[in-house]
């Protein structure tokens, strides 16, 4: 049933209904940020990725012949993304060392 101030609650939702051009209350706003994903720093990435690595390894030990195929390709998917994850750091090490060194020669 509508509100005796005409507005209809619809629950389930995260949209907003306001009327066009409305405010959009600052409790949504923060709630959004808060849900909103922060990204990882690369040390962090990095000691993820290295205790998945731990993991597998322990856990391939114990693995059946017919299980080690699977961790073997888990641990190689890792290993790749531990790659990925020092060439990113490592460009954007680089990038950081460019606009550096064009702020210097201004």
């Amino acid at each position: 049933p509508d509100r005796k101030d005409g507005t209809a609650p619809h629950l389930g939702t995260n949209v907003i209904s306001n009327a066009p051009g409305g405010k959009i209350p600052r409790e949504y706003l923060e709630a959004q940020r808060l849900l909103a994903a922060t990204p990882e720093s690369y040390s962090t990435r990095r000691h993820r990725i290295l205790e998945n690595l731990k993991n597998l390894r322990a856990n391939s030990k114990s693995a059946g012949e017919d299980q080690a195929h699977v961790f073997e390709t888990s641990i190689k998917m890792e290993m790749e993304a531990l790659d990925k994850l020092n060439k990113e750091e490592a460009a954007e090490e680089a990038n950081a060392d460019d606009e550096s060194d064009e702020e210097m020669q201004k």
